[in-house]
């Protein structure tokens, strides 16, 4: 398996989707913060018209093998980055936002599974995306309580962060390490296995921030390089 391989593959599409989405958002931040939201409605709409546009729109799948799902998802990007900047937050109610968050997941993937499953109704998938939208807003505005900001302080928060830390690493580097020639030692060998995985993202991790710290002006930060949170 080579570097296109891993970062390209088919079932990682999304890993280039997120390195394009970063570049994309350093020009918005750096030149069009004064129109943020003509770039949101821009980005909304680019997908919308393409997809109204396909050829074959009975058989169009939004999560198949084609370049173009790369545009269903940054109007999330951006509106992640303006909720982060400016700290915005509903008013919370911590039964509201759970519930809130459950129903418009459920709505996401029941009209997906939908309406992929009929072709009668596969024009209107797009339709996922905006209770998928409110799934981000209500999830992030309820991990925002009280309740939540204690347990991100404990224990438990350190190990959730620790798991956060190291998971596109994890996995952009378990296909490389998957084998069946330890399949006689189970079930150790899922022992194993993920702690290569673990050790592996790590190191990968760290020569990330590594190579950054490189290229800018300050002495390295050995500490930030090696931390783990």
């Amino acid at each position: 398996m080579n570097i296109g391989q891993i970062v390209g593959g088919a079932s990682r599409w999304f890993i280039p989707c997120i390195m394009m989405y970063y570049v994309l958002l350093y020009f918005v931040r750096k030149y069009l913060m004064r129109f943020k939201w003509w770039v949101f409605v821009v980005a909304c709409i680019i997908p919308i018209v393409r997809f109204v546009m396909y050829e074959d729109i009975g058989s169009y799948h939004m999560y198949r093998n084609h370049t173009f799902r790369f545009f269903y998802w940054f109007p999330f990007m951006l509106m992640g980055a303006y909720i982060g900047s400016k700290n915005v937050i509903l008013k919370q109610k911590v039964w509201r936002d759970a519930i809130m968050t459950l129903v418009c997941t459920g709505l996401h993937l029941g009209l997906l599974l939908a309406c992929t499953k009929k072709e009668n109704l596969c024009p209107y998938q797009m339709l996922s995306l905006v209770p998928l939208m409110g799934t981000c807003i209500y999830l992030y505005n309820l991990f925002q309580a009280d309740i939540f900001k204690l347990l991100m302080k404990s224990n438990v928060g350190y190990g959730i962060q620790a798991i956060a830390a190291l998971c596109l690493e994890s996995y952009i580097v378990q296909y490389v390490l998957f084998t069946d020639k330890i399949n006689y030692l189970f079930p150790l060998n899922i022992i194993i296995l993920v702690v290569e995985v673990i050790l592996l993202a790590y190191a990968v991790r760290t020569l990330g921030r590594t190579f950054k710290q490189l290229f800018e002006k300050e002495d390295f930060r050995w500490k930030e390089i090696f931390r783990l949170v």
